[in-house]
């Protein structure tokens, strides 16, 4: 009998609480039901938002849309599906904290274009509740944003973002995982387009695949465009990664952290032409003027370049001709980049000159206003100056007929107004020949006036008229660092070489 009874009380315990299941979760379901209803009236309320199908789950926790667009005056935001999944209702009812486990977001193209309104940043003071996501997934997003004269493209974002969290004082996220197809980025007051084919992104490495950077115009069009000299570039980069490119600094900070930077088998072509003139009102900083001038807080702890080739070309304006000077096989290590004052930027470099011979520099940059001055030293291996008579097609007349050079070191001392030097220059047989303005016949008198009187055939290390030269160059401020760098150079040849017509002395300024 009392085992009856215990039976009894067991099957209407049971009963109690089954019926407690069903009417929660009828109740559930009833709320989930309301809850579609609300959140389809308070879309019906947004002319700019439509949705073609809503659930809610039994649940509650689980919200599923279907074909969302978003339009408003030039923006356009669709997405195929949009899955919330685990919302956690007691912390948004408690703490104003909207705390999601996942979100998946699935075809989406977004259009936002904003030609002529300023973002505005105060948007995230606005912001009421804290927003967490501890997974947020997109898949197959296609983006077109425009914002004054700028314009991005970019194709298939797969992205994959862990604890996302936005509120009123933050923004940040823990891991990020992307890749994405072909893109582009143009700014209409710039004559080039940046273009690449893949970046992938893992929590460690981004990297980015066939980056180029092109002109928008072509070389006729460009000549025509601008009345002054500006060279050409082209950049061609089949492989940059980004190590440990810390994502929340850029968000949080604004301010850029990298650990190292591989830049491997890139291509800069310049092209000048010299039958323009540099512009008078022009200004051109120092490279490390131009990092000083940066806005955002830098600091990059390594740049690596790998096997990467520079290519300038040089329109004669005497001859009309293309001469051509390259360096390949350029490694180097550039350390410890940043944008604060008074800091050193450390350069090491070894290239190819011309395919043949090896050249060695070491470069300190300091970011000292407003002179930002600059130490290089460095050396050649042993040349044969003939080398370089593809370079001389620049000139009608001049052609190097022989010399062998045994060493030359250098070092330069420059900064915003001017740069100074020493050089070592060992040589031997050096003879030029000054050909017929239109055959190219040799001119034997001149030559051999040349040869006997103004050059130094001959300068031999232990020798009676040995010398090493001094360097001397006023920076033009509308030309850029580079062309400092070689001018100051050519100064440090000539010394040596026509001491007749140069007088050292006169360089030691």
């Amino acid at each position: 009998m009392e085992k009856l009874r215990l039976n009894n009380k067991i099957q209407f315990t049971i009963k109690i609480i089954a019926s407690g299941v069903l009417f929660v979760v009828l109740l559930l379901t009833i709320v989930s039901y309301a809850a579609e209803s609300y959140i389809k009236n308070k879309i019906n309320d947004i002319k700019e938002l439509s949705v073609k199908n809503i659930r809610v789950a039994w649940h509650c926790n689980h919200l599923y849309l279907q074909d969302v667009i978003y339009k408003k005056n030039e923006h356009h935001v669709s997405a195929k599906e949009l899955e919330i999944i685990n919302i956690q209702w007691f912390s948004l009812l408690k703490n104003k904290t909207i705390h999601l486990k996942e979100i998946v977001i699935k075809d989406v193209d977004l259009n936002l274009s904003n030609p002529n309104k300023k973002t505005n940043s105060k948007t995230l003071k606005d912001f009421e509740f804290t927003f967490k996501v501890n997974h947020l997934q997109i898949k197959n997003t296609n983006i077109i944003a425009v914002k004054a004269h700028q314009k991005l493209n970019i194709q298939s974002i797969n992205a994959s973002i862990e604890n996302l969290e936005i509120s009123k004082n933050n923004l940040s996220i823990n891991n990020i995982k992307y890749t994405t197809s072909k893109g582009n980025y143009t700014n209409v007051t710039s004559d080039y387009k940046f273009t690449w084919d893949k970046i992938y992104t893992n929590q460690k490495t981004t990297t980015i695949y066939n980056a180029h950077l092109n002109p928008l115009i072509s070389d006729a069009e460009w000549r025509k465009k601008h009345p002054y000299k500006k060279p050409i570039t082209e950049l061609k980069v089949p492989e940059l990664s980004i190590n440990n490119f810390d994502y929340n600094a850029i968000i949080q900070k604004k301010s850029i952290f990298i650990n190292k930077i591989l830049l491997k088998d890139a291509l800069l072509t310049v092209l000048v032409d010299e039958n323009k003139d540099p512009d008078p009102n022009a200004y051109k900083p120092l490279l490390n003027e131009l990092l000083y001038s940066s806005k955002i807080p830098i600091k990059i702890q390594e740049i690596i370049l790998e096997n990467n080739r520079i290519d300038i070309e040089v329109i004669s304006k005497k001859t009309k001709q293309k001469a051509l000077i390259f360096f390949n096989q350029i490694n180097a290590n550039v350390y410890n980049v940043q944008n604060i004052k008074e800091h050193k930027i450390n350069l090491e470099l070894k290239a190819l000159v011309l395919n043949k011979n090896t050249i060695n520099l070491n470069i300190d940059f300091w970011l000292t206003p407003k002179l930002f001055p600059y130490t290089i030293k460095g050396n050649v291996s042993p040349f044969d100056f003939e080398q370089f008579n593809s370079f001389l097609l620049l000139n009608k007349r001049v052609r190097i007929r022989s010399g062998e050079c045994t060493r030359l070191d250098f070092s330069i001392y420059g900064d915003n107004n001017k740069a100074t030097g020493d050089i070592i220059l060992d040589y031997k047989n050096v003879k030029i020949g000054l050909f017929d303005n239109d055959e190219y016949i040799v001119e034997k008198l001149p030559t051999f006036l040349v040869n006997q009187f103004l050059i130094k055939q001959n300068n031999i290390p232990d020798t009676k008229n040995y010398r090493t030269g001094n360097m001397y160059y006023k920076r033009p401020k509308n030309r850029s660092m580079y062309h400092s760098w070689w001018y100051t150079l050519k100064s440090g040849f000539q010394s040596v070489i026509l001491p007749n017509i140069i007088n050292p002395k006169e360089l030691d300024h």
